[in-house]
């Protein structure tokens, strides 16, 4: 009898400590909405930044944004990283996103752009060409990859290596 006493004793105790939750969050728990910042979007309307991610090589430089949204302005969908120094891509997706690739070219509707404090540098522009590549879309969530060359009229600059993964914030209508 001692023994299932004791036994009973020990399944209710550790069910116990099984019951009991941490009010600490995990180590690789984030919290989207503690970001008191703002980004502002290519039409002027500014709204918080959510903790997307977005990265690339700009003309050979490693480049990381510190701030990345997605949201669907006018029916296309934007996303806007910024990094610290206030440079800037902003990727736009005319068309139904969906998975799958997304040329950027006179006569599509995407659109991508470098903006940093001496110039900023456009496609399509005069012939340059690039891709965006999503690799997954949800209604709440957008994740790709995106190269493009980009002109500011006197300058081409090559964007390689572009990845990027952020809610979308505001959704399609």
């Amino acid at each position: 009898m001692n023994k299932n006493l004791l036994f009973t004793l020990s399944l209710i105790i550790a069910m116990l400590f099984a019951a009991c939750e941490s009010d600490k969050p995990a180590d690789n728990a984030s919290d989207t909405n503690s970001e008191t910042t703002e980004v502002t979007t290519d039409n002027g309307t500014s709204s918080p930044a959510i903790n997307g991610t977005m990265s690339a090589k700009v003309a050979g430089e490693k480049w990381i944004a510190t701030q990345t949204r997605a949201d669907y302005i006018d029916g296309t969908l934007t996303i806007v990283g910024t990094a610290a120094d206030g440079s800037k891509f902003t990727l736009e997706i005319g068309e139904k996103p969906e998975i799958g690739i997304f040329p950027i070219s006179d006569r599509k509707l995407q659109a991508a752009k470098f903006s940093n404090e001496t110039s900023t540098y456009y496609c399509p522009f005069n012939k340059t060409i690039g891709v965006i590549n999503l690799t997954l879309v949800h209604e709440d969530k957008v994740e790709g990859t995106f190269s493009f060359s980009g002109s500011n009229m006197s300058q081409l600059i090559s964007v390689e290596d572009g990845t990027f993964s952020s809610p979308i914030t505001t959704k399609a209508k």
